[in-house]
């Protein structure tokens, strides 16, 4: 996707990711933003914070860190059917969540 991550940990031990992207991908990275404040879920990251740094030439999104496995790992490693069962999930529950 051409973005960078990257792991923080605050000396008080607070764990984050820290996403950033070319300000390209600002409509982007914003819808996606804003698809993830509305999951719900306890086990999944949760945004906190989007904007732009370095002088408007990147886009950054801030999130909790969730321990575990990047999707993006995990995904192309399962049957064709639990990718799209794990697909069908995350787009139900998204759906179920919104607020209107």
């Amino acid at each position: 996707s051409g973005e960078k991550k990257y792991y923080i940990e605050t000396v008080e031990g607070d764990k984050y990711l820290l996403r950033l992207a070319e300000l390209a991908q600002y409509n982007r990275t914003k819808k996606e933003f804003e698809i993830l404040k509305d999951i719900k879920e306890i086990n999944f990251t949760h945004p906190l914070l989007f904007g732009t740094c370095f002088n408007e030439t990147l886009v950054f999104t801030l999130y909790t860190w969730v321990e575990g496995n990047d999707l993006e790992q995990v995904l192309p490693g399962l049957e064709e059917d639990d990718q799209y069962k794990q697909g069908y999930q995350w787009a139900v529950y998204n759906v179920l969540n919104r607020q209107y």
